[in-house]
């Protein structure tokens, strides 16, 4: 019979020893590791490093060898190992506690991290804007024709053979080509409706063949005007607002 005022590794070393054997010679007439068994007889269950199914099936097959009886040893160690387990939960239990605060207070702060990310974002854009309304604005007008008219003067033989003089007259419509040379907010309206209004990056073109534009532009220094293939240039320094009609 097992006693129950004594631990399970004292019982298996008690009935070991009385058989006049060794740890070494035990672990190789079972072919059980010897480290596993001398955790067990020092009641170190949680350093056999084994699934509890084999750790079980090592149990039973000692003390079959030792002559005990099975049931009563699993019995024993579950009692024994339960109370150790109960007794250090609180200390396992706290971590836990500990770690799900830890990650209730990081979603939290990236909540407001994302918040505030965002509100700053959203104000940056509204200033943005509202610095272009609200900066002194400088109003051009550019008086050009709203066609021209190219005249190309060339000879030919008449046919007696006398060389004449001809002259071709041709009228085209107006262009309006804009160039970003650098970021640039720009609307353009035609007969009070707008036809444009966005934000350039460098390198942008648009042309429109309209007769007559009107022109708001938020960065002057910016943008190439160009009428009819003739750079006007840019109307402004960099960061100036101006309004101007071309023609």
């Amino acid at each position: 019979m097992v006693r129950e005022s004594k631990s399970l590794g004292e019982i298996l070393r008690e009935e070991r020893e009385k058989k006049g054997l060794s740890l070494r010679e035990v672990a190789n007439l079972l072919k059980i590791s010897y480290r596993y068994l001398k955790h067990l007889e020092d009641d170190e269950y949680d350093k056999v490093n084994l699934a509890e199914v084999y750790k079980r099936g090592i149990l039973r097959k000692y003390s079959n060898f030792l002559g005990l009886n099975e049931e009563e040893i699993i019995k024993t160690y579950n009692t024994q190992y339960q109370l150790e387990k109960e007794e250090s939960s609180p200390e396992l239990v706290k971590p836990k506690k500990s770690s799900l605060k830890y990650i209730a207070y990081f979603l939290v702060i990236s909540i407001i991290f994302l918040t505030v990310f965002l509100t700053v974002k959203l104000n940056n854009k509204e200033v943005m804007s509202n610095n272009f309304k609200n900066r002194d604005i400088t109003s051009y007008e550019i008086n050009i024709p709203e066609s021209y008219t190219k005249t190309i003067e060339s000879s030919k033989v008449d046919e007696i053979g006398n060389e004449v003089s001809v002259t071709n007259t041709n009228t085209f419509t107006n262009t309006i080509k804009v160039v970003a040379l650098d970021r640039v907010w720009l609307r353009v309206n035609y007969e009070d409706k707008t036809i444009y209004e966005g934000i350039l990056k460098r390198g942008d073109t648009i042309t429109w063949t309209y007769t007559s534009l009107y022109f708001h532009i938020g960065n002057a220094g910016g943008l190439e005007i160009y009428y009819n293939d003739k750079n006007i240039g840019t109307l402004g320094k960099k960061g100036e607002v101006v309004k101007l009609r071309v023609p």
